[in-house]
């Protein structure tokens, strides 16, 4: 049970209850301050590995520039026609800031 649950390992009742019937609160806290998008951190990690390859020291303050400016600047492609292999035929990059 829940009460002898939280008793054995000294948590309170309520906690216990939460944790079982909803998502732990930092599961919740996790998603909602993720500013980047898995695409977006991968682009990040190149231009990181790209500073390293010409010997610049990756330092917190370039790498969160490169950051915001990835988080800004999101590129989205749509796609107008595509052919019968499914290659795009005609793309259209647009900027929303």
């Amino acid at each position: 049970s829940i009460s002898a649950a939280a008793k054995a390992y000294n948590v309170s009742k309520s906690t216990l209850f939460r944790r079982i019937h909803r998502r732990s609160l930092r599961q919740h806290f996790i998603l909602t301050n993720k500013k980047l998008s898995k695409t977006e951190e991968e682009v990040l990690i190149k231009d990181i590995l790209k500073l390293d390859l010409q010997g610049l020291s990756p330092s917190l303050s370039p790498v969160r520039d490169i950051a915001d400016t990835i988080r800004h600047i999101n590129t989205s492609i749509v796609i107008t026609a595509i052919d019968r292999q499914g290659r795009p035929k005609h793309v259209k990059l647009t900027n929303t800031t």
